[in-house]
């Protein structure tokens, strides 16, 4: 018998301290989003290192397309949440990477900051250099009163670092315009 209860004092005290026991909290997790993009300065670490910015698809699933012309904006998930295009990464002309910090930023015509985004992203082999592995979602609308991105050639600039804060391995930049119909137009200002 008394094995049984000090049995069941050990067996009580475990479950006392185990229900009082205060879980690690989770780490914070790193902003997807940012509202100001800082751009580095000094020249890349890479001579001859370029990052090419693409699009991957209206989903973000697909392989690297050039951002010609119009780029179609996707809608939030299930449906709702805004629009936002995704973006995706060739580098060439530098050493193999595994990843690297991908900082994005879009700006109207204007120079009006309307989404950006930072990251980390893996890149592979490909036959043009090293493609992004997974694509980059930046938020553009809905847009703040007054401000419309329909029919607006936007600017994109990103660079990629070695790591967080760290050197510049390689930047780049291009335009599109968004292609915008229905109640996408609504969202973004047309």
């Amino acid at each position: 018998m008394a094995a049984l209860t000090r049995a069941l004092s050990v067996w009580s005290s475990l479950v006392l301290a185990g229900c009082c026991i205060q879980p690690t909290p989770m780490p914070t997790p790193r902003p997807n989003e940012v509202t100001s993009v800082p751009i580095p300065s000094g020249a890349p670490i890479w001579d001859g290192g370029l990052l090419f910015i693409g699009t991957a698809g209206e989903f973000g699933g697909d392989a690297f397309a050039p951002l010609d012309g119009g780029v179609r904006l996707a809608t939030g998930p299930q449906g709702g949440g805004g629009r936002h295009v995704f973006l995706t990464y060739r580098l060439t002309g530098a050493p193999l990477v595994d990843e690297l910090i991908v900082t994005a930023r879009i700006t109207k015509s204007d120079g009006r900051l309307l989404g950006s985004a930072v990251q980390p992203v893996r890149f592979g082999r490909s036959d043009a250099g090293q493609d992004a592995e997974w694509s980059q979602r930046v938020v553009l609308c809905p847009t703040p009163v007054g401000v419309s991105l329909v029919g607006d050639t936007l600017t994109v600039e990103a660079w990629a670092q070695t790591r967080e804060n760290g050197p510049v391995g390689a930047a780049g930049a291009d335009t599109f315009r968004p292609l915008c119909e229905g109640s996408c137009a609504a969202d973004c200002g047309g």
